[in-house]
């Protein structure tokens, strides 16, 4: 394993703080990164997106923090087409088309970040009519500058298999995974380093996202209190953890090759001062003022 320097763990700080924003935070860089492609298409010719992710949680986290963006960008009006309100997505189309003659919606025009974006909500309440208005938008009224997004994590796994929108290189796919696990855990020892930056925790708690060898209530109450008090008493709890981690780890490994020639390795070793050096850094830059 690779170890991790001051200078490294200091950059994971600084992306850290970068990515909490107005319109919300991004849990990792490449999620930044995949909102800016979306937001990028929405003003494109072909303004169609489709947002995945591990859980329906996650992708309406990020559904609602573009939206959010699209908002402060003042750019775009959002019209949000819910099927359960029994209202149809051909009104709002007719509507927004009234005076557009039926000859310019259907030609192709140019880019406009003015557009109208339907935001589909409710999607799992979609019915083969909806999604048949949804696919005459995406490929059929290239003139009518209206954009869609829509989180494809609450429709049936079978019908995204099977919907030709999948496969329409007209339409955008943007993927959200999860947080690894050591992605999560900096997240969590970060967030808990700085009073300001406690709201970060309550995101993942609320997306159910947490690393395996997270604490209990209990023990974060206990964090919260060491970190008041100071820093050092965070430190050394957060050292020990990882010092037991890594010696959990090392006994299942050693478990599982049980019966065979035992082979010397620092993977422990080098895995215990990784954590160490990430820790340290957190532990004096704490002390400092975040921007």
């Amino acid at each position: 394993m690779r170890r991790t320097s001051i200078r490294e763990t200091s950059n994971l700080i600084k992306s850290f703080q970068r990515r909490i924003r107005s319109e919300g935070f991004y849990l990792t860089p490449r999620h930044e990164k995949s909102v800016r492609r979306l937001i990028q298409r929405l003003h494109s010719a072909e303004p169609f997106c489709f947002i995945h992710a591990d859980s329906k949680k996650l992708s309406n986290y990020y559904i609602e923090l573009v939206v959010k963006r699209i908002e402060h960008l003042g750019e775009n009006s959002i019209l949000r087409f819910d099927p359960l309100r029994k209202d149809k997505l051909t009104e709002i189309l007719n509507n927004e088309l009234d005076e557009l003659p039926l000859e310019k919606a259907l030609q192709a025009g140019r880019p406009d970040k003015r557009r109208k974006i339907i935001v589909i909500q409710n999607e799992d309440e979609l019915i083969s009519e909806d999604w048949q208005d949804i696919e005459l938008v995406c490929t059929s009224l290239p003139g009518a500058n209206v954009g869609l997004l829509c989180n494809a994590s609450g429709i049936d796994k079978s019908f995204i298999r099977s919907n030709r929108l999948m496969k329409d290189k007209r339409v955008l796919h943007a993927f959200f995974n999860a947080p690894t696990q050591n992605e999560l855990k900096l997240l969590s020892v970060v967030a808990r380093g700085r009073p300001e930056h406690r709201g970060v925790l309550q995101i993942l708690q609320d997306l159910d996202l947490r690393y395996s060898s997270d604490t209990t209530p209990k023990e974060i109450e206990l964090s919260r209190r060491e970190t008041t008090e100071g820093g050092a008493a965070l430190f050394n709890k957060l050292l020990k953890d990882a010092e037991q981690g890594i010696s959990t780890s090392d006994s299942t490994h050693e478990a599982a090759e049980s019966g065979q020639p035992k082979k010397k390795s620092y993977r422990g070793m080098l895995g215990l001062i990784s954590i160490a050096l990430a820790l340290v850094a957190i532990y004096f830059l704490s002390g400092q003022t975040w921007a």
